[in-house]
């Protein structure tokens, strides 16, 4: 709901042609959404002045159970990644097709053009949000962006968000993973035991088993 108030408000307040009053409703408007992040009031001005055009994301495509588990969680990891990107470590590891939804896939990207995580860690809040807008490939994915900025999570600051965070990207490592591992256990049942490709498979088994513990230790 806030994000599809902050998308559909901010054309609205551009229009206005007081420039002072235009500022002056910006600063009403973040407050009215009501996020305690002291850099979204900037950010909605910025928004403002430079005429950001957005519209609200479409919403998750009703799936089955199972599959609404799997956007939840990949909307999670993003969320991390645009919100706290100094504690989302990991994130950038996961590949864009690891990503089921194209919304999703076309996030995973703009964050990747941004520089990642990796860069987002070494900027303020309000340059990282900057940073996610510019790459962003058209109108569409910006309010996406937009989206996720605006966002609730557990909480701002502090030990409740760093958990959430790094839990939440731990979880969609936990299953990409997952499925790699089930891939390549197909592959193991098709293939003789005494074919060199086994050798080479089990190990490949081993390795991502291994990983798939060190990155459920990270979660608990």
């Amino acid at each position: 709901g806030r994000a599809a108030a902050l998308s559909a408000a901010v054309p609205l307040v551009h229009s206005l042609k007081d420039e002072s009053l235009r500022d002056e409703y910006a600063r009403r408007l973040a407050g009215w959404i009501g996020d305690q992040n002291p850099d979204f009031v900037p950010r909605v001005l910025r928004m403002v002045r430079g005429g950001a055009r957005t519209s609200a994301p479409a919403p998750a495509r009703p799936t089955a159970h199972a599959d609404n588990v799997v956007l939840q969680t990949e909307q999670g990891a993003l969320i991390a990644a645009v919100r706290h990107p100094a504690g989302a470590a990991g994130f950038d590891e996961v590949p864009v097709e690891a990503f089921t939804d194209p919304d999703h896939q076309a996030l995973r990207k703009t964050v990747a053009a941004a520089g990642g995580v990796a860069a987002g860690a070494q900027l303020r809040p309000e340059a990282w949000g900057d940073a996610l807008v510019d790459a962003a490939p058209d109108d569409r994915v910006r309010s996406l962006v937009v989206a996720l900025m605006a966002t609730s999570i557990p909480a701002d600051e502090g030990a409740p968000t760093s958990r959430w965070v790094v839990g939440t990207v731990a979880a969609l490592r936990t299953l990409v993973l997952a499925r790699e591992i089930s891939a390549v256990k197909g592959r193991l049942e098709r293939v003789a035991a005494d074919d060199p490709v086994a050798l080479e498979l089990h190990a490949e088994l081993y390795r991502l088993e291994l990983e798939r513990r060190a990155v459920s230790e990270q979660r608990a």
